[in-house]
């Protein structure tokens, strides 16, 4: 059996969890439960998005799982509805990625504030825990698939492959800066970074050079 990473708190961190394929299973009560009432389980897996995961990989779990629920995204929860405006008007609405900057009538399209430590992990609806992404790379990152260096440079798993878009789209960006925000305190705060990279992040990141 692999060992799974164990957290500061004693317990099993996201990171190693993920690495190690855990599984884990109900108790025979609480089987016997849900089999009784059915409503019970879609009431749960929204609590469980809701609480546990960044709604960008709700619709991902559910498939994963074989789950339908007639709203699958549980958003809400004490979001700050203007977290998106400032995070985007600090990186001037431009992927601090790609540099994706597309508009529809004068009003930016793909793009989004992604959380870097996430919302469900605690997470402050604060700039310097937001980062201005387009849409793949907002998913990649909640994924675990890039993450950040302690100098702010983009970093992607050793554990992605494929063929069509992997290099134009992942590795031309592997080892390269992230565009920085307009002011220098918009700047991801380092122990946001550094969660993600401990808790989400999967594998180790490639060679870079």
């Amino acid at each position: 059996m692999t060992p799974v990473a164990i957290g500061k708190d004693g317990g099993a961190t996201r990171k190693g969890l993920l690495d190690t394929d855990a599984v884990g299973s109900f108790t025979a009560e609480v089987r016997a439960a849900l089999t009784a009432e059915p409503s019970l389980v879609a009431e749960l897996a929204r609590l469980l998005l809701k609480t546990h995961f960044p709604d960008s990989l709700h619709d991902d779990i559910l498939d994963a799982v074989g789950l339908e629920l007639d709203d699958p995204r549980a958003t809400g929860g004490g979001r700050d509805p203007n977290f998106r405006k400032r995070v985007l008007t600090a990186y001037q609405h431009q992927c601090a990625v790609c540099g994706l900057q597309l508009l529809l009538s004068g009003t930016s399209i793909a793009l989004e504030a992604a959380h870097i430590r996430w919302h469900q992990a605690h997470g402050p609806a604060t700039v310097p825990n937001g980062l201005c992404l387009c849409v793949l790379h907002h998913k990649l990152l909640d994924l675990g698939a890039l993450t950040f260096s302690a100098d702010l440079t983009v970093l992607i798993s050793d554990e992605l492959s494929g063929l069509a878009g992997l290099h134009e789209h992942l590795l031309v960006h592997h080892g390269k800066p992230i565009r920085p925000p307009l002011r220098d305190e918009d700047r991801p705060d380092l122990k946001f970074v550094e969660w993600h990279r401990r808790e989400v992040f999967r594998g180790s990141a490639r060679p870079v050079g």
